[in-house]
């Protein structure tokens, strides 16, 4: 679990190596240990929330990630407050083969429905 009293910087780079390893495990087939990482950098996304949108913006950064797992999650959680910004990301991943590209293709169409929800 990852510690929350750490300064925005950490968090971030924390954040992306949660959303890196999550994929690595769910492209083994490890969901279980996937969804640990998952709740990782849900719960440091809820913290830079809470902490206000200057510190929030920091995971814009994470847009331009070369990884594309990273560039997934922080695109997902920034449909929240800058969609216009995200949704071209999520467009970028959702050409990736396998899993990723198929995750940012369904998180666009449920978000474009209006059925994504955002924890608080």
């Amino acid at each position: 679990m990852t510690s929350l009293k750490q300064d925005t910087t950490e968090l971030v780079r924390r954040f992306a190596d949660a959303a890196h390893k999550q994929w690595e495990l769910i492209d083994r087939g490890d969901s279980e240990a996937a969804n640990r990482y998952f709740d990782d950098y849900t719960r440091i996304y809820v913290e830079l929330k809470r902490r206000g949108r200057s510190d929030l913006d920091q995971l814009l950064q994470l847009l331009d990630w070369p990884d594309p797992a990273v560039r997934m999650a922080a695109g997902g959680y920034a449909l929240e407050f800058v969609p216009e910004r995200a949704e071209p990301v999520l467009e970028g991943v959702s050409a990736e083969p396998g899993t990723i590209g198929f995750n940012a293709r369904m998180t666009l169409q449920e978000w474009r429905a209006g059925r994504m929800r955002f924890p608080v």
